[in-house]
């Protein structure tokens, strides 16, 4: 009854019509065993996965087809497009794959060629603005790094790993509320207590510890997150 019920909610969220001879009438199979509905041959599921054969065909088929159009079509164009804002046919094209990738999470819903590459343009700009941003971080650090002695260097994979993480925290800062970061960033890195803190922001002491909590709350997710990458 439950394996029914699942596969209706999923037809409708899907504004799809049920198959007719789908009934909702309990079967008594083993979990393991594939329910058949013997007038609907090309329709079957199980308890842990199920194909609805002919819409995921043409689904599937209709993704493909859409995703090679716009790929085939536009490519060209936005690599050119890259490669002038980059002056770097590398990243460039890396930018570009990667734009390509994010078409298959959220594909434009336009069908006019000129909309098309606005909305590709779109999101090229976020990924150049994201480029940008890694590098001149990526420098600001190796150029501290240059101040040290050699024998404090860090590895090439420590390196990585270090410029990720800054990459991480800087896009934590930014998806913080203006007066949230202004705080964190007055009391970690200027020491200031809360006190100092409230009287440059125009708050009280009691609203800067709920920004600091809130900013902690970002770092323990993110902390979370990283570990969780260099445990894979």
């Amino acid at each position: 009854m439950r394996d029914c019920q699942l596969m209706q909610l999923w037809l409708t969220h899907n504004n799809r019509e049920p198959p007719p001879t789908l009934s909702p009438t309990p079967l008594s199979l083993p979990s393991s065993e594939p329910i058949s509905f013997a007038l609907t041959p090309s329709f079957c599921f199980n308890r842990d996965q199920f194909l609805f054969t002919p819409f995921l065909s043409r689904w599937m088929a209709s993704v493909s087809t859409s995703f090679t159009h716009l790929y085939g079509t536009h490519h060209g164009w936005l690599l050119g497009l890259l490669r002038r804002r980059l002056n770097d046919r590398w990243d460039a094209a890396d930018l570009a794959h990667d734009t390509f990738i994010r078409l298959l999470s959220r594909p434009p819903t336009e069908t006019d060629h000129a909309r098309q590459r606005s909305y590709l343009a779109t999101i090229a700009r976020g990924l150049c603005i994201d480029h940008w941003r890694r590098r001149q971080l990526e420098k600001a650090w190796l150029d501290s790094l240059a101040l040290r002695p050699e024998s404090t260097q860090p590895s090439p994979e420590q390196r990585a790993i270090i410029v990720e993480t800054l990459y991480e925290v800087d896009a934590m800062l930014a998806r913080l509320p203006s007066k949230v970061r202004e705080a964190f960033l007055l009391a970690q890195l200027h020491g200031l207590p809360y006190k100092a803190i409230g009287e440059q922001l125009g708050v009280g002491e009691r609203m800067v510890k709920k920004y600091m909590a809130q900013a902690l709350l970002h770092c323990a997710i993110l902390e979370a997150e990283l570990d969780g990458m260099l445990v894979q």
